[in-house]
């Protein structure tokens, strides 16, 4: 998973492609192994996502030439979103932050982490709940899921926001109570535009009732780092 975010980190502009050494990819990713270990690690890492469907691959002399495809797996050409918030589907993208790397969360989360992640970003909600019913979502364990929710919280990267009813049409309530998170910053950058800046306002009003303070006019808004957009190819389930 880290060698296909770290791909298409650096392919961001046409024609999509990056030529380089193996043993680069390899250091970026932390293995430091000798010159040919890392060689071999990294090619079976690309022959999966080549048979995924995700990367074509050719030789360049010593290099490999990596090109980014569609991230469904159709192995088309790839095209950029267009983002436009009453646009298809398949133009909804969220966005990875250089955080990810600098904070070395490819080394501190398990695959379980890196997989709730990118599930909870896919979702770009300013609060969310994680319910277990995710594992049927997107064909996971419960397991997985509460290891990855842990290692959220425990990496900072997640934080608990209080709680709410949650409906769970499992339960013979039909609803249950749950905690509510939300992305610490930078990882909280794709928040969807449905949040309007009103509703922002009546937050800010509520809590500075709250804490006794007057509610301000407006607050700077701090400059997002670099980030990788990825698609959110197929709706989402329930």
């Amino acid at each position: 998973m880290d060698l296909y975010l770290l791909m298409a980190a650096v392919t961001t502009a046409a024609p999509y492609d990056v030529t380089e050494r193996s043993e680069l990819w390899a250091r970026c990713l932390g293995h430091h192994a000798p010159g040919a270990s890392a060689s071999v690690m990294v090619s079976r890492l690309w022959l999966q996502l080549e048979q995924l469907g995700l990367i074509n691959r050719s030789q360049n002399g010593k290099f490999t030439k990596i090109t980014k495809l569609m991230e469904d797996g159709t192995s088309g050409s790839y095209r950029p979103p267009i983002g436009l918030a009453d646009g298809p589907l398949e133009d909804i993208y969220f966005r990875l932050p250089f955080q990810y790397w600098i904070d070395g969360l490819h080394k501190k989360l398990t695959l379980s982490g890196k997989a709730l992640l990118l599930i909870c970003m896919s979702r770009r909600d300013p609060q969310f709940y994680i319910p277990e019913v995710f594992a049927d979502w997107y064909g996971l364990s419960p397991k997985t899921i509460r290891k990855g929710r842990e290692e959220l919280l425990t990496s900072g990267v997640l934080t608990t926001v209080g709680y709410g009813i949650y409906i769970d049409t499992s339960l013979p309530t039909l609803t249950t109570t749950a905690d509510k998170y939300a992305f610490q910053a930078p990882y909280n950058l794709n928040v969807s535009k449905r949040t309007t800046a009103s509703d922002c306002s009546a937050a800010d009003e509520t809590k500075a009732e709250e804490d006794g303070q007057a509610a301000p006019i407006s607050a700077p808004h701090e400059p997002l780092l670099s980030t990788v957009e990825f698609l959110v190819r197929k709706g989402e389930a329930g």
